[in-house]
């Protein structure tokens, strides 16, 4: 079950610029390689939730 969070959330990678993770273009400029380490950063009333479920997607496999 999905739950609606209140947070900001960026992410980004080593040499590449942050970017907003709820805009798929800005997804799209990420420069992300298979293997690099992405940072996630939330920030909100509901951060520590966003980061932990994020986190576990991440983690799963994202469904992939």
């Amino acid at each position: 079950m999905t739950q609606d969070r209140d947070a900001t959330v960026h992410l980004k990678c080593h040499g590449c610029p942050k970017v907003n993770a709820c805009s798929i273009l800005e997804l799209l400029t990420l420069g992300a390689s298979v293997g690099d380490q992405i940072e996630l950063q939330a920030e909100g009333p509901d951060e520590d939730d966003v980061v932990t479920d994020l986190t576990n997607l991440f983690e799963e496999g994202a469904g992939i």
